[in-house]
This record gives C-alpha cells, sequence and structure tokens, in this order.
C-alpha cells in the first residue's frame, strides 16, 4: 500500500487508541497524538474494577441496541471505538479544512473498520512495517526517498 497525501490521520486500535496526525504544510512536519483506551483495555478496566461483569470476546453483535449483558458489552465496545475513529477523524479534517487519508492499523482494527461510517484504510501491520523500513535505513538498505539500496 501507498499512501500518497500530505494529510494522514492513523488510527491503531491495539492496547490503546492512539490517533494521530501528520500533515507536510512545506518542509515542516506537523504531528500530534490523541492517546485514548482501547478496546481490550477499556474491557479489562471494567472487569477487573466490577464483580459481576463478564469477560467477553471482541466482536460487533448485529444491533448497537442489546438486550443482554454481552452483547450490550460488544456494542459498547466495538461500535464506541468505530464511533471514536469517526468523530475524531471527523473533527480533525474540520480543523484543517480539507480531507485527509485516514489508515486504521493494529490486530483489532479488523473489528473497527467495518462498522466505520467513513471511508478508512485497514491495514493490520503498517506499523510493523514501518518500523523495518526504519531499521532498513538505519543499516543503509533505504535511502530516504524509500528505494532499496545496496544492503550492508
Amino acid at each position: 500500500m501507498k499512501i500518497t497525501t500530505r494529510r494522514l490521520a492513523l488510527c491503531a486500535v491495539l492496547t490503546a487508541l492512539a490517533l494521530g496526525l501528520s500533515t507536510l504544510e512545506g518542509m515542516f512536519p506537523v504531528s500530534l497524538l490523541i492517546p485514548l483506551p482501547g478496546i481490550k483495555l477499556g474491557m479489562q478496566a471494567l472487569f477487573t474494577g466490577t464483580a459481576q461483569l463478564p469477560d467477553i470476546r471482541i466482536e460487533a453483535p448485529a444491533h448497537v441496541i442489546c438486550t443482554e449483558t454481552v452483547e450490550s458489552l460488544q456494542a459498547g465496545a466495538v461500535y464506541g471505538a468505530a464511533a471514536m475513529t469517526d468523530g475524531l477523524v471527523e473533527r480533525m479534517e474540520s480543523e484543517l479544512g480539507r480531507p485527509c487519508t485516514a489508515v486504521v492499523t493494529g490486530g483489532l482494527g479488523r473489528f473497527v473498520v467495518p462498522h466505520c461510517r467513513r471511508r478508512l484504510v485497514y491495514d493490520e501491520h503498517l506499523l510493523l512495517r514501518g518500523l523495518g523500513m526504519i531499521w532498513r535505513r538505519a543499516q543503509g538498505e533505504i535511502h530516504s526517498c524509500g528505494a532499496m539500496g545496496n544492503a550492508v
């Protein structure tokens, strides 16, 4: 996947829901990070902080409004993360005055992305590939433009 945009909203759905914005205005990159508890961290806080709530599998029930405890917890976790992602990207775009490309990464993103209302690019391993590129660049295998060079 190649991203060709000057504005990128990146949402990592991991232990925490980290939403960042990278924009290149002229030659100066601008970044921000909004850390929020992720699905598992939020659910773990509920399970350990209460005596009666069960541990659940992360999956989306058929409806947001549910009558059973397990389905209600699942709906809150999945649809809540989707709504946070949609809402924060929308607010970023509003402040920027134009749209940006929204990319979701992380293993739990596969549960969230199908329930977002906006178009998102999902790439589960984006973070790991990026770390690999940084390592290879440090080893002299990749030039700053991203092209492969001679291995050292």
